[in-house]
């Protein structure tokens, strides 16, 4: 069910609620907040569930490009992290780009990697764009986190807004959300 699908069920609810006999007035104020605090728990799962897969793309691209690739050899891991500290002693663009070339040329494919992600680190995006050219999964991953959204203060507004409940209407019209959570607590009221 897509955030929309809940939005539209929420307004449905609570107009259809207006034209029941069967209620009073309070009872279907009491049943719509109910329905509205269940459709906003369920957008909230939405919500993070989203969030969640966006960080785990975001990750495993970050492990393909520049993590360790499976191996739990311990010379392998200390190989690696051999080369990540020489690679984080390079401070100067030119320094950085030299060393890459030549783990390149020497088929240094650890050293290589460790290079990418510290000019990674430094913005210097034509030796990571060098590197994910000379390793296909590294582009892959590239890709895939390249296709997810860039999460700045507009992204954040809108998903706030993509997963927020539509204004009141119905018999909830001209509420507060104050006052329609605090309708969705009252337990003095029973609803068939």
């Amino acid at each position: 069910m897509t955030p929309e699908d809940i939005q539209r069920q929420v307004v449905e609810f609570e107009q259809a609620l207006t034209g029941r006999k069967d209620l009073t007035d309070h009872a279907k104020r009491v049943t719509a907040a109910r329905n509205r605090a269940a459709a906003g728990q369920k957008l909230q799962q939405l919500k993070e569930t989203a969030q969640q897969q966006r960080a785990d793309i975001r990750a495993k691209a970050d492990r393909a490009l520049y993590g360790n690739t499976g191996s739990t050899d311990p010379n392998a891991l200390m190989l690696r992290r051999d080369a990540r500290e020489r690679a984080g002693r390079l401070t100067e663009h030119r320094e950085l780009r030299q060393a890459f070339n030549e783990a390149q040329r020497d088929g240094d494919t650890v050293m290589a990697q460790a290079l990418a992600a510290r000019a990674r680190d430094m913005w210097a995006h034509d030796i990571v764009s060098d590197y994910v050219a000379s390793n296909p999964t590294a582009q892959r991953a590239l890709e895939a986190e390249a296709e997810l959204p860039r999460e700045n203060e507009n992204f954040n507004l809108h998903e706030a807004a993509h997963y927020s409940l539509p204004p009141a209407t119905g018999v909830l019209n001209g509420m507060q959300d104050w006052q329609i959570n605090s309708l969705a607590a009252d337990d003095d009221i029973e609803v068939a």
